[in-house]
This record gives C-alpha cells, sequence and structure tokens, in this order.
C-alpha cells in the first residue's frame, strides 16, 4: 500500500502538472496556487453535499483536515492513497477531483483572474492523471512465480489482496470458501464473489502487460514431471489428487489465465477411458500392450504380482495398458480387476510377506509377523485363514495350520513399530460372548487337554443353545490362537502346553500316555516324523512314553519305542540314559508292523502339490505326513496307496526292506518337474480338476489305476475320526463353492 502522504509537507512534494508543456510554465502554476486558501477539504466541500463513502473518508481520515492549495500540490499521490484505502474507490477519487476542480477555478475567479485563464489554471492543477494500471512499472526481473504473483496482488487494494490470499490459501493461509470468508467480514457470500472475481480481472487485465506464460509454462513442466514420474500414463485419480494439491499461487495464475487446474495440467495429454497418456506417448503402443496382456492373462486368478505378466512387454506401457485400458488396479506390485478393498489388500499384503519368508509358515507365526508389518490392520488369526482359503491361487495348505504361497509376490510390507493403542488380537480373552470357540475354552479349562471325540460327545453340555455339534471341528481349526492340537486327536489351549522341565515332572498326563497315543508316536517316528510336527511330541514326551510303556504297556509296544528312540537327547542323568541304551541294545526291534488294507482316494491337484512341496520342505515324505496333508488320522492306511501313486509319478522314490511302506520316502526324478507344473498352473487358475487341458496329461498319470475310470472315491470311513469326518464335509463345501464361483464368474 502506498504511504500516508497526508503528513508530509509541501515543500517536500513534486509539482503537479498536467503535461510537459505545462512543466515549462510550472512557475506560473506555483503562483497561481498562492492564490488558493487552505481552507480544510472537510469544510470546503460540507455545503455541496457528497456522496456517504467520501463523506466517510473526509470525517474518519485527515483527508477532511488537508487544506486545498496542500490536496492540489500533492494531488497524485493522495489520490494513490486513496485507491488503497479500503472502502474508498475509483469513484470517489473522480468525486472529490471534480468537486475542488469547481472550488479552485471559483477560488481563481474571485481572486481577479478572467474566466478562461482561471479554466485553463485549474485544469492544468487537475487534469494530470491518477496512477492506472497504465502507469504502474513492470516487476522486478528474476522473480519466480510466486513472487510473481505476490508483486501482482501488491497492487491490489487491502481488502482485495485479503480476501484472495484467503481464497487461494496464500502465504501459509488455509484455503476458504465465500460463505467462511464472508461471514468473517461481515458481508455476502456473493460481495466477496463479486470482490474476488473483479481482483481477478484487474490481474487478468495487468498481465496482457506482464505476462505469467513463461512461468506457467515452466512450472507446467515441473507438474508433469512430479505426476507422471518415469511413467507414461496418471490414472484420473490420481490426476485429481495431484490437481487438488497444487499450491495456492499456482491456483491462482492458473486461474488468471483462463484454466482450472486439471485442463492446465493435462495440456497436450491424451485421454483414455480411465486416464491420461504423458505428452509425447504413443497411444497405440499401449493399446497393442493392452491386446497383449488381456489375451495372455484372460480369465485366470487375480490378484496376482504384476511384474511376472509384463514379461514379454515394455514394463511402462504394461502398466499404462493395464491401468488405462483394462480398468485394472495396481496396488503393492499387485494386479486387482477392480479396486481393492480392505480384505484385498489383506490377501496381497499377506502373500507378499509369506512368499518373503520363503518357507511353509505355521498360522501363529505368520499372523505375528503380519502385525510386525501391518499393525494399523487388527486381525485374528481366524481371519487371515479365511483369506487363504479365499485364495486358492496365492496360497496352499501343507499340514495343518502350515501354510506356504504360490508363483511371485509384490511389495512386502515394511515392519514398523507398533504403537501402544494397536494392539492384537489375544485368545486368551476370557469373557464368554456366546459364541462356540467362548465355549470350548471354558470346556478345556475346567476338563484340561481333551479328545476331540469326547468335545463332540458332549457338545450339547458344553456349546451354547442351539448350536450344533458339527460346529466343534471348524471352530478348533480355525482358531490356531486360541486352540492347540497338542497331539493326534487331543486339544488344548495354548496355556496348557507344558514346557520340557514341567512335562518331565507332571503327574496327570493321562492324555498323552496311554497306548493309542505311544503307538501313534512310534508309527511316526519310524515314517520320518520330526519332533514337533505336534506340540508334546518331544524328547521328553518319548522319555515319558518309554517309562510308561516299561510298566504299563505290551511288551512289541516298549520294543517299538526303544528302537526308534534317541536315548541321547533325553532329559535325564548319564546313568539313566546308560540304563536305557543298554535296554534297547538287548531287545529294541520295532514290533508295530503290518500291511495296510487296499483303499484310494482321488487325489486333487492341489493336494498332490501340498504334498509334493512337503517332500521338499522335510526332505523326505513319510506316510503319517500324508495322513496330516491329506487330514486324514495320524495312522490313516490310506497313505499306503497315495504313496504308491505319488511314486508310479515319479514323485518320490519308494524305501527299501520289509514293510517299506512304512518307512521314509525320499525325492522321486520327476518331482522338480510336478511342482513347477502344479504350482504354475493352479497359480494361474486357482483350484482345478485333472480335467484341466494343462493337466489332462498329469492326471492320467494319477488317476491311471482309479476305480470308476478316475471318479473320486470315498476312503474308508474307519480311516477318519470325527473331527475329519466333518472337517472333509467342510472342505468339500468349500471347494463346491469356489467351483461355483468360478462358473459364475465366467458366465459373467
Amino acid at each position: 500500500m502506498a504511504s500516508n502522504p497526508l503528513g508530509s509537507s509541501i515543500e517536500d512534494a513534486p509539482m503537479v502538472v498536467a503535461n510537459a508543456d505545462e512543466a515549462e510554465d510550472s512557475w506560473s502554476c506555483e503562483a497561481t496556487l498562492k492564490l488558493l486558501s487552505e481552507i480544510p477539504l472537510a469544510a470546503l466541500l460540507k455545503p455541496d453535499g457528497v456522496a456517504g463513502r467520501l463523506d466517510r473518508m473526509l470525517r474518519q481520515t485527515e483527508l477532511g483536515e488537508l487544506g486545498l492549495r496542500s490536496f492540489v500540490f500533492r494531488r497524485i499521490e493522495i489520490e494513490a492513497w486513496m485507491m488503497q484505502t479500503p472502502n474508498c474507490g475509483r469513484r470517489s477519487v473522480l468525486e472529490l477531483r471534480s468537486r475542488v476542480s469547481s472550488h479552485v477555478y471559483h477560488a481563481l475567479v474571485a481572486a481577479g483572474m478572467n474566466s478562461d485563464d482561471a479554466s485553463e489554471a485549474a485544469e492544468a492543477m487537475l487534469s494530470a492523471p491518477a496512477q492506472t494500471e497504465a502507469s504502474i512499472d513492470g516487476p522486478p526481473d528474476g522473480l519466480n512465480l510466486e513472487d510473481l504473483i505476490g508483486w501482482h496482488l501488491q497492487q491490489a487494494k487491502p481488502r482485495s489482496r485479503e480476501i484472495l490470499s484467503r481464497r487461494f490459501g496464500l502465504g501459509g493461509a488455509t484455503k476458504q470458501t465465500l460463505a467462511e470468508i464472508g461471514l468473517d467480514l461481515s458481508v455476502t457470500r456473493e460481495r466477496i464473489r463479486q470482490v474476488e472475481a473483479k481482483e481477478l480481472k484487474r490481474i487478468r487485465e495487468l498481465c496482457m502487460r506482464f505476462p505469467l506464460d513463461a512461468h506457467l509454462d515452466r512450472e507446467r513442466k515441473r507438474c508433469v514431471d512430479e505426476l507422471f514420474g518415469d511413467r507414461v500414463h496418471a490414472t484420473h485419480s490420481e490426476v485429481e489428487r495431484f490437481a487438488r494439491a497444487i499450491t495456492g499461487h499456482l491456483e491462482l495464475a492458473i486461474e488468471v489465465v483462463g484454466h482450472d487446474r486439471t485442463s492446465w495440467l493435462t495440456q497436450g495429454a491424451q485421454e483414455l477411458p480411465r486416464g491420461w497418456l504423458r505428452p509425447g506417448t504413443e497411444a497405440e503402443l499401449v493399446s497393442k500392450s493392452a491386446s497383449q496382456l488381456a489375451e495372455h492373462v484372460g480369465d485366470e486368478a487375480l490378484p496376482r504380482a504384476f511384474a511376472p505378466l509384463t514379461v514379454n512387454l515394455a514394463p511402462r506401457y504394461a502398466l499404462a495398458a493395464a491401468q488405462l485400458e483394462l480398468g485394472w488396479h495396481i496396488e503393492s506390485g499387485y494386479a486387482f480387476r477392480r479396486r481393492p478393498g480392505r480384505r484385498a489388500m489383506r490377501t496381497a499384503t499377506l502373500h507378499a510377506l509369506l512368499s518373503a519368508i520363503g518357507r511353509p509358515t505355521e498360522v501363529a507365526e505368520l499372523l505375528a509377523r503380519y502385525h510386525e508389518g501391518v499393525p494399523t490392520d487388527i486381525c485374528s488369526d481366524r481371519d487371515l485363514i479365511m483369506v487363504m482359503e479365499d485364495a486358492p491361487h496365492l496360497f496352499l495348505e501343507l499340514e495343518e495350520a502350515r501354510w506356504t504361497s504360490l508363483g511371485a509376490h509384490g511389495e512386502p510390507p515394511v515392519p514398523v513399530a507398533n504403537d501402544a493403542d494397536t494392539a492384537t488380537p489375544s485368545g486368551d480373552d476370557e469373557v464368554d460372548d456366546g459364541t462356540v470357540a467362548s465355549a470350548l475354552e471354558r470346556a478345556l479349562r475346567t476338563r484340561g487337554p481333551t479328545r476331540v471325540s469326547t468335545l463332540i460327545d458332549d457338545a450339547l453340555d458344553i456349546l451354547p443353545s442351539g448350536r450344533s455339534p458339527r460346529s466343534v471341528g471348524p471352530t478348533l481349526l480355525t482358531n490356531p490362537s486360541r486352540f492347540v492340537r497338542a497331539l493326534p486327536g487331543v486339544w488344548a489351549l495354548p496355556e496348557q502346553i507344558p514346557t520340557e522341565p514341567e512335562l518331565a515332572k507332571a503327574d496327570a498326563v493321562d492324555y498323552l500316555l496311554n497306548p493309542t497315543q505311544a503307538r501313534s508316536y512310534a508309527l511316526a517316528r519310524r515314517a520320518g516324523e520330526p519332533w514337533g510336527c505336534y506340540p508334546l511330541w518331544t524328547p521328553t514326551a518319548e522319555m515319558r512314553l518309554c517309562r510308561w510303556a516299561r510298566y504299563h504297556g505290551e511288551v512289541e509296544l516298549l520294543s517299538s519305542l526303544l528302537a526308534i528312540s534317541s536315548i541321547d537327547c533325553w532329559p535325564t542323568d548319564s546313568e539313566d540314559k546308560a540304563w536305557w541304551q543298554n535296554a534297547k541294545q538287548r531287545g529294541s526291534r520295532f514290533e508295530l508292523c503290518f500291511d495296510p488294507r487296499p483303499s484310494f482316494v482321488a487325489l486333487t491337484p492341489d493336494r498332490v502339490l501340498a504334498l509334493a512341496l512337503a517332500l521338499v520342505d522335510h526332505g523326505t515324505l513319510g506316510w503319517v505326513t500324508v495322513n496330516r496333508t491329506l487330514r486324514y488320522q495320524a495312522c490313516a492306511h490310506i497313505a499306503a496307496g497315495v504313496l504308491e501313486t505319488l511314486a508310479d509319478a515319479g514323485i518320490v522314490t519308494p524305501a527299501q526292506g520289509s514293510y517299506a511302506w512304512q518307512l521314509p520316502h525320499f525325492k522321486g526324478p520327476r518331482l522338480q518337474e510336478w511342482v513347477e507344473r502344479l504350482s504354475d498352473v493352479i497359480h494361474r487358475k486357482g483350484l482345478v480338476g485333472w480335467d484341466d487341458t494343462e493337466l489332462c496329461k498329469l492326471g492320467e498319470t494319477i488317476l491311471g489305476d482309479a476305480p470308476g475310470g478316475g471318479e473320486a472315491v470315498a476312503p474308508v470311513v474307519d480311516e477318519m475320526d470325527e473331527l475329519e469326518l466333518l472337517m472333509a464335509e467342510h472342505r468339500h463345501a468349500m471347494r463346491v463353492r469356489r467351483l461355483q464361483e468360478q462358473f459364475n464368474g465366467a458366465d459373467a
């Protein structure tokens, strides 16, 4: 704003003249000026009456006390000051000049000057123009766009400058609406709109002399580089988000040149159905990439890692094609057919995390890793299991609650510190919420580790009213953080699993020390099962089983336990170990040998892959692992036929010797071929059968000797306990549902 000139002295002021010719006669103007009195303007103009705004100006500022002669002498400077004063515009300036000119004329005539000379003198002193846009000097050289916009605003009235600054969020201010500014300034939103429009018009006119084009071109190039980065495209939502984030001074400059932010930002870009191509990008290359990508993927399962889908395509054009032409959404390196929600992002994140771990992982460990990487997503182990079950093209369960990933992965989550308020779900909650899980927790807490058959038999007494006994099995299996299968057929709460020192001294361990558990343990260890596949299959448990069998078991059972024992690992003293070593040398022979009952089960491709991956992971494959992978009883005879089928397919190499089917089987010559082929097909298509065109040849190997020409044959019922029967029905229902969803998707 111009400084207040009303306090300056006449001696300091330049002489006001209309043009250069009159400047030569300025001495005559000075002489004439002496004829004018110093009567205050307020007193001089009061009899005439003036407009309200000029009247308030004269009454409320020092202008009213300014003498006539002083005003004439400093008119240009005073008028410039008036133009910068709130509520005083050009109309008030012109009115004051006209009234003063009339009084100057009459004063000169009264002083004896003839009418013509008085008129010329008044015109000479009052016809010099006030400051206009044309008289404004240009901005300093070298200003950037922000400083240039600031210079333009300095030419505005204070109130107009304030309104524009608040509307566009300049100088660190928050952007405000017309209504918010109007409420603050006690005027209507329409008045604010008028002031804004008038000031924008003034700046546009001024920009005709001092254009913004060069600055805006540089800013657009910078914005385009920032928006597109190293890509050749940007989606509509990305462009809109970027446009909304444009700084206030740039938005104001764009408004001045008559553009909205989006149209200015995308000048020269080509619009496609779902976004924009960077200026200079060939749209034909994007369309060609879209056709190739659509043909390659077809109706195969998504989400999947995006990079492997573009192996034979230019990555930048493939990404543009996927998002702008096909409508896919690419998030964290995964391709989705539609915008991913929370559950879909959980699927992709979980797959990337499991792939980064690089080995089959139990749900409990996976959940802990997931919460470490994504602490804001409060989910339970059951949530993770549901996610993995619903994406069979990305996840495969090997043994119970032990999962692996299929296919390439995207970007794994980066672990971040977990805030105190982002607690993870816990299975230790004793609140009875009326669910089956709470009822089973209460029962196990009272009874201790219990056989699942007992829980099912007592379900009517344990479960809330109206709940089916058939819900016991799925509830135990889908809540691994709340329930643990401590031994084959025996379930417990996590806190009920004794530590090794506790197990060595515990008295009430009938759930472990019985013929069924001793037999299962001996058979499993002979088949190559590692310690820990059940929480209580440990060296201490082995020691307790041998001591129990010495006094309470049959001789054949004790002999078999000693034959597979690892006495050196027992937590006992050397003297005790020496005694047992001597007993083992004297009479240990594995006596639990038998021929399996003939039986057959039609293996699905995903189960064959699970068995092959279990073999890769363990190095050997035993019949107990086969049963656990196929969800049968640990000692079910069905595994013998499965191992024979896998041997015929070249997946395993059979063990040698008598009753060799009970021994660990080793990697077969075609193991890697089967893993690669099945992993690829299942990853691309999800759940498939052997009738799939890509698997029919392999299926002939698996189903060649199947009863009924390859139709699925139900296993012998007594091979499955109550839990396995219930879960077999549950898995069958889930498989039918998924296949139906695939068929519905294909029809759509």
